[in-house]
């Protein structure tokens, strides 16, 4: 298991997990096109900025024992439902998804 991710790898799978489904992957590109229209903000500006914070939230992280592969997918599959619901998460709400996220994978791991 990997300790860190490289901030190209957390971009990687954030705009992966956007994309991997067809109807889901247009949704999101339909809801981002407005946002761009109205704020000037893109999806691939929103998938450096998450990976951006999740970076640093991990670089905080004073344990090695998370499986981070699996702390991106929670947190990519949060930004997800958060577009889906059409709502662009912002800085602080990705930073507090962020940290949901690895807390929820720190505890899946304790309880094996």
């Amino acid at each position: 298991m990997n300790n860190t991710l490289y901030y190209g790898e957390i971009v990687a799978k954030i705009s992966g997990h956007l994309a991997s489904d067809p109807f889901n992957a247009e949704r999101i590109e339909a809801f981002m096109d407005r946002v761009e229209a109205e704020r000037g903000e893109t999806i691939w500006g929103l998938c450096a900025e998450a990976a951006r914070i999740f970076e640093i939230v991990e670089d905080q992280c004073d344990t090695y024992f998370i499986d981070w592969m699996n702390a991106i997918d929670h947190y990519s599959q949060s930004i997800k439902d958060q577009l889906l619901d059409k709502k662009k998460p912002e800085a602080i709400d990705l930073f507090n998804m962020s940290v949901k996220s690895i807390r929820a994978i720190q505890s899946d791991q304790l309880e094996l």
